[in-house]
C-alpha cells in the first residue's frame, strides 16, 4: 500500500511541476508584451515640434526647410519677432506653408500608437 501513496505523490508533484512550467511560460509571455509595449511608447524626435516638443498635429515648414507646430510658430512670430527661431533668419506667418507630407507620418504613427494621443 505504501508504493500506492508513493505512486501518488509522484503524480501529483509532477503535475504541480507541469503547471508551474506552463504558467510561468504564460508569464513571461505577458511581462515580453509588456516590455514591447513600453519599448513602443516612444515618440520619435522627428515627430514633434522644435518649440513645444509635442506631437505635431499641423506641421508647417519654412522656407529653411524646418518643420515646425503651425500654433507654435505662429505664436513665435508674434511674441518674439519675424524670424525663424532655428536658423534666425527673417521669417512672416505668409511664408508657412503646410507639411502634407509630416502630416501623414505623424497620422500614420498616431493610427498605430493610439497610446501617443494623450502624449
Amino acid at each position: 500500500m505504501p508504493d500506492v501513496d508513493i505512486q501518488l505523490s509522484w503524480c501529483d508533484v509532477k503535475s504541480y511541476c507541469d503547471n508551474t512550467e506552463n504558467n510561468t511560460s504564460e508569464l513571461n509571455s505577458i511581462f515580453a508584451k509588456v516590455d514591447d509595449r513600453r519599448r513602443k511608447r516612444d515618440v520619435p524626435d522627428y515627430l514633434c515640434g522644435k518649440i513645444s516638443f509635442e506631437i505635431l498635429r499641423d506641421p508647417v515648414i519654412t522656407p529653411s526647410g524646418i518643420t515646425y507646430e503651425r500654433k507654435d510658430i505662429e505664436e513665435h512670430l508674434q511674441r518674439v519677432g519675424h524670424f525663424d527661431p532655428v536658423t534666425r533668419v527673417k521669417l512672416t506667418q505668409d511664408q508657412l506653408i503646410p507639411n502634407f507630407a509630416m502630416k501623414e507620418v505623424v497620422d500614420a504613427f498616431l493610427q498605430e500608437n493610439e497610446w501617443a494621443l494623450d502624449y
